[in-house]
């Protein structure tokens, strides 16, 4: 049942349902299966027990029976056994729902990379540079720093370019507003408004 690549269960599995006849020749089975696998937690390599299960539904069809082959609920009947065999089926639910990768707690500190120790037990006088897989963007995000927003570096001279702008001011007196100042500016994206430059 099993192949060498599997993820085994480490108990029995349990597999409760309700087989029916969908037609000659033509089974119909629904319901569940419930197991246990070990594994090692990716972390800090302990041995672990996950549980897995789902609900299964599958059609058994007698071969010969055109248009049900690619279907992946459908499984063959074998023609010279008078029982019908939930394996198949069991072992292809079994390795869609067991994970792949576990872990022994949402906590787990892992192991020490320079001596290996398991910190969730002990800790050690290790400098921690933390995960080496993210090395590449704290370079980058450092460089970025170091070189400010701009993305100069600060020790580098920056050439200020003014902008010249040609301003109009217009003033004028209202006797209930008061004295107004309109500026207008022909810079493109530059509107002068309330006598301050505004730009867009």
């Amino acid at each position: 049942m099993w192949l060498d690549a599997d993820i085994r269960p480490s108990s029995p599995v349990t597999v409760p349902g309700r087989l029916s006849s969908a037609g000659e020749g033509r089974y119909y089975f629904t319901g569940e299966f419930r197991g246990t696998a070990s594994g090692e937690c990716t972390r800090c390599l302990t041995e672990v027990s996950v549980r897995a299960g789902d609900s299964i539904q599958c059609l058994f069809v007698e071969s010969g029976e055109d248009g049900l082959d690619d279907d992946p609920e459908v499984f063959l009947l074998d023609e010279k056994s008078s029982s019908i065999d939930l394996r198949p089926a069991v072992r292809e639910g079994w390795l869609l729902a067991v994970p792949t990768f576990v872990s022994c707690r949402e906590d787990c500190k892992g192991l020490c990379p320079t001596c290996g120790v398991d910190r969730n037990i002990t800790t050690c006088s290790c400098a921690s540079d933390g995960d080496a897989r993210w090395a590449a963007l704290r370079e980058m995000t450092a460089s970025v720093e170091r070189k400010g927003n701009t993305g100069v570096p600060h020790n580098e001279v920056v050439e200020k370019v003014p902008i010249r702008a040609n301003v109009e001011t217009e003033l004028t007196t209202d006797q209930d507003v008061g004295l107004e100042e309109n500026l207008r500016c022909d810079c493109p994206f530059v509107e002068a408004r309330d006598g301050a430059l505004q730009a867009h």
